[in-house]
């Protein structure tokens, strides 16, 4: 009886410290209190035609709340890395000195004590799984500068009119198994956002999608009391087995 009170108890704690269908790994070995960041590649794909940095930080958003039933963590924040005419990736999607930068597998992306990691190459790993924890090699849309001035070859910013046709729009894109810097900038691709009648569809990609700081909380009171009730009944079974 002891033993299946004992069981019971543990498999309460296990199900209230694992969400159920998770796939997202949250890092591990992260003190109470420190903080670190999340970026994923999105699952579905957008276009690159607007100018505008609110589209696809929206984009990036509800991209985010699909991932939330696999174990991504609600209720932050998440901008969209990409690079428009008028801010730049870094702006719009700031890494943090001394922050560190996970994805949604657990593995390490970037680090650096004294600088913006997730912008100083190259990278730990390659931002390469969803927001579900699933691996996806693909194209993503980014602009390609991640500061100013843009790293090299100059890339097409988003949303760029084309020289030669100003109904089309020319962006860079990068790559997400790259840990250089082609993982912002390993070619461009033209757009299409010409006016009615223009039937040729716009250039579809993924993009990166990076959480403002994330605090490791404590353990909850309640789990600890729960673990440590669990400890004391096994304890007390072993106890009694010895006496008799």
């Amino acid at each position: 009886m002891h033993k299946s009170i004992v069981a019971s108890l543990l498999a309460s704690v296990a199900l209230s410290a694992t969400p159920l269908k998770a796939t997202v790994i949250l890092p591990t070995g992260l003190s109470p209190g420190s903080k670190y960041q999340l970026i994923f590649v999105t699952a579905d794909t957008h276009d690159a035609i607007s100018s505008s940095v609110g589209v696809y930080n929206s984009f990036a958003a509800s991209e985010a709340a699909i991932g939330v039933p696999f174990g991504l963590p609600s209720g932050l924040t998440w901008n969209a890395v990409v690079s428009t005419v008028s801010v730049s990736a870094n702006a719009n999607a700031p890494s943090f000195a001394g922050i560190p930068v996970y994805d949604t597998h657990g593995d390490l992306v970037a680090f650096n004590s004294v600088s913006a990691g997730l912008y100083l190459l190259p990278l730990s790993h390659a931002p390469d799984f969803t927001q579900r924890g699933d691996f996806l090699q693909t194209n993503v849309w980014t602009g390609g500068a991640s500061t100013s001035p843009a790293l090299p070859p100059t890339p097409q910013l988003i949303g760029t009119p084309f020289t030669f046709d100003l109904t089309k729009t020319v962006e860079a894109f990068g790559l997400s198994t790259e840990v250089g810097f082609r993982w912002l900038y390993a070619d461009n691709s033209t757009d299409y956002s010409g006016p009615p009648g223009v039937t040729t569809s716009p250039v579809l990609d993924s993009m990166y999608a990076l959480s403002t700081p994330i605090t490791v909380p404590a353990p909850e009171p309640a789990t600890l009391t729960l673990l440590g009730s669990a400890l004391l009944l096994m304890g007390g079974h072993r106890l009694r087995r010895r006496k008799r």
